[in-house]
């Protein structure tokens, strides 16, 4: 605290404790009085002289507690900043993640679906209508694709359709030779394994399943196949031997 002395008169002089007596004008620091220290001013002035004293036990308390509120309203501070960083990144980010989010529940059996109109208004309405065009291309592709594997299908099943009903009729005929019979029955057996890749090459551009598994015998598979090639290899003076055990397997076929 501060504390004013005045002496205009001997008497008051007597009463400054010795320590204030001797000092000289101007001011004064860790002036020691009754334990306690003090800065000390002193002036004169007409008829009189002016001691100032201020106690500096007062003066590190209000250090102290200037220093204190300093750093509350500094954690104070942090604190709010980073309230407000958080709350600003959640409200910048929330666009991004509802059009994650939209992506993610994007049906591909549903055309026409886009997301423009819904982020037209916000920052990440420029990507959502990127997005958008590029669906339309898929779109594009993905009907022509429709297109060519209908047209493909249909194109691809007729022939084979009629090369398998004529190579079944040619086999009932009773005149036909043996070794006649037996290209008669190769042909129609290579129609229906090309039917049959058709029709999975078919289920594989589609997306397709191609059905539950049933129980496919691999050996006979594999002696089909052999029999595709057998001809084009005795041409060659190849011999294909096929030395398989029966084995089944669930899958389709």
């Amino acid at each position: 605290m501060t504390d004013r002395v005045i002496v205009r008169t001997p008497d008051d002089r007597a009463t400054l404790p010795a320590e204030l007596r001797s000092l000289s004008n101007g001011v004064h620091e860790d002036v020691l009085i009754r334990d306690r220290v003090y800065f000390v001013a002193v002036d004169a002035a007409p008829g009189a002289r002016l001691y100032l004293l201020l106690d500096t036990a007062h003066v590190e308390s209000v250090e102290d507690s200037v220093v204190a509120v300093a750093v509350l309203v500094g954690l104070v501070a942090l604190g709010l900043s980073a309230v407000i960083g958080f709350a600003l990144s959640r409200a910048v980010m929330r666009p991004v993640t509802e059009l994650a989010n939209d992506v993610s529940h994007l049906d591909p059996s549903r055309r026409n679906e886009r997301l423009g109109n819904r982020f037209s208004n916000r920052e990440v309405g420029v990507i959502a209508a990127a997005f958008d065009d590029y669906m339309d291309r898929l779109d594009g592709v993905l009907e022509r694709e429709q297109a060519f594997t209908e047209d493909a299908s249909h194109e691809l099943r007729t022939p084979l359709a009629i090369i398998a009903s004529a190579a079944e009729l040619l086999a009932e005929e009773p005149e036909l030779a043996p070794a006649a019979r037996e290209r008669v029955l190769r042909i129609r057996r290579a129609s229906g394994q090309m039917q049959s890749l058709i029709e999975a090459l078919l289920f594989l551009a589609r997306g397709e399943s191609g059905g539950a598994a049933q129980p496919c015998a691999l050996d006979q598979i594999v002696r089909e196949a052999v029999e595709v090639v057998a001809a084009g290899a005795a041409t060659k003076s190849l011999q294909l031997n096929v030395d398989v055990e029966p084995w089944w397997w669930p899958a389709h076929p």
